[in-house]
């Protein structure tokens, strides 16, 4: 046994442990780890053709770990404990059951912050964005009183719209998402709420989708009332030349003429 440094402590504070489904009781990649039993709750309902996995991130309770606790391995500190998910009750339900903290070797280590990611289905070709939310202790909350209500809400709504692009040297269409608050007044903050309230809490997100997909690069598609066709990239730039020239592109497993719908309605070429 060594004394832990200060350095190895403050790298304890990284501590993440990850989840894509709720289990009721933790899984054995916790052995080591000992889970507290109290616990939050985050539910979401995701978009069509979405996935949703989380995260939780703890950090010491105390902001660093003592000196005197006993020495551990780095790699556990590390360790990503996947949880199943419940059977949902529908397809774009996802719950999330997370630990209030978690015990390493003398150390306990409080969830600080969460993150939902949001992705694309597997073939689908495409990013995923994060949504944030962080735990604070009660004294240091009103520092941040001063933000939009909604902010401090177990319901937060997101609106997400699609933007899609044809990479240069490719030809397989890509997606990736934006999402914003639905209280427009909350600018670009991420939700924080009170550690110590916590306990059995559950925070909802709905992420609903609000506008039409749209091109990266406007002049590189020929927006027409049927959807978006790209344009036949040029040696300086890809933009759409009068009269167009235009291409095929792959979407899922297609040869595509025309997105989001793929194939050209009767009558078009």
């Amino acid at each position: 046994m060594f004394t832990l440094s200060l350095h190895r402590a403050t790298l304890l504070s990284l501590a993440a442990i990850a989840f894509s489904g709720c289990a009721t009781a933790p899984p054995s990649d916790f052995k080591g780890l000992n889970p507290s039993k109290d616990h939050y709750t985050i539910t979401a309902t995701a978009l069509d053709e979405h996935t949703i996995k989380a995260t939780t991130v703890y950090r010491p309770a105390n902001g660093v770990c003592s000196e005197d606790t006993e020495a551990f391995d780095w790699r556990v500190s590390r360790q990503a404990a996947e949880l199943d998910r419940e059977k949902p009750t529908s397809a774009n339900e996802y719950s999330f059951k997370s630990p209030l903290s978690i015990h390493i070797l003398g150390c306990q280590l409080n969830a600080a912050h969460s993150h939902l990611g949001l992705e694309l289905r597997e073939g689908q070709g495409g990013t995923h964005r994060t949504q944030d939310m962080y735990f604070f202790p009660k004294s240091e909350m009103p520092a941040r009183e001063g933000r939009h209500e909604s902010l401090r809400s177990v319901n937060q709504t997101r609106l997400c719209s699609h933007t899609f692009y044809i990479p240069r040297l490719g030809s397989k269409v890509r997606r990736f998402i934006n999402c914003f608050n639905a209280e427009k007044d909350a600018g670009g903050y991420s939700p924080a709420f009170v550690f110590e309230d916590l306990k059995d809490k559950t925070i909802h997100y709905t992420f609903s989708r609000v506008a039409e997909d749209t091109p990266s690069s406007p002049r590189s598609w020929l927006k027409t009332p049927d959807g978006y066709r790209p344009c036949v990239n040029r040696e300086f730039n890809s933009y759409c030349q009068d009269p167009p020239e235009l291409k095929q592109f792959e979407m899922n497993g297609q040869q595509c003429d025309i997105y989001p719908g793929c194939t050209l309605p009767e009558g078009l070429d």
